[in-house]
């Protein structure tokens, strides 16, 4: 919702000095709504994508293989329901005989009259699942018990991980981290692509909803 500003007719010179004091408020403001969007955005936890690997159903953290895709089609991102959802939808994927496939790709519209998540990768795609072979990087599952439940992160804090190397659609390499291993990962391999994919929904794909 935008809001309307008054204009106003400044009828007197200003000094050199109020020009200054006026860049300094404006600038002031510019960093105090950016601070207030980032803090929003980090404020909410975010719903996780969901995967199957070998018949069983995890939640899919930290790393979103359909981002690529979006960021490049931002015209096929859907609107963001709600703040716990600012991609826009949730995403399913299987590992199938060593391959990463999305099958399927939710969102709540919630101006439709038809109540929850619909399917939508039929409308993206053409198919209902489809190997993502534009993908490579890591999946981080997690694994075992939770070790802090006042965490608001997505890591959540879990006892182990389970990571898996992607190379165009391709499982390369997989390996179990403890939690403490997992912590020195994420900084030296995951926490940059994590910073840009949170920029990105910030920039271009503010929630409809609060």
């Amino acid at each position: 919702m935008y809001k309307n500003h008054a204009v106003y007719s400044v009828c007197s010179k200003q000094t050199t000095s109020q020009k200054s004091g006026n860049r300094y408020l404006r600038a002031v403001i510019v960093l105090i709504l950016l601070f207030s969007q980032v803090f929003y955005l980090h404020a909410t936890v975010q719903s996780s994508d969901l995967i199957i690997y070998n018949g069983n159903s995890y939640p899919l953290i930290v790393t979103f293989p359909m981002e690529s895709y979006f960021i490049e089609f931002p015209e096929k991102r859907p609107p963001s329901p709600h703040s716990a959802l600012w991609r826009g939808y949730i995403a399913s994927f299987e590992i199938i005989q060593n391959e990463l496939w999305v099958i399927d790709i939710e969102w709540n519209n919630i101006f439709s009259n038809v109540r929850g998540y619909q399917t939508i990768i039929g409308e993206l795609f053409g198919v209902d699942r489809i190997k993502i072979d534009w993908y490579s990087g890591f999946l981080v599952i997690p694994q075992g018990e939770r070790i802090d439940y006042e965490s608001v992160s997505w890591d959540l804090d879990y006892e182990n991980y389970l990571i898996i190397e992607i190379e165009n659609g391709n499982v390369i390499n997989e390996y179990l981290l403890a939690f403490a291993q997992y912590s020195v990962f994420f900084e030296e391999q995951l926490r940059e692509r994590y910073i840009e994919i949170f920029q990105t929904w910030n920039n271009i794909n503010f929630p409809v909803t609060f």
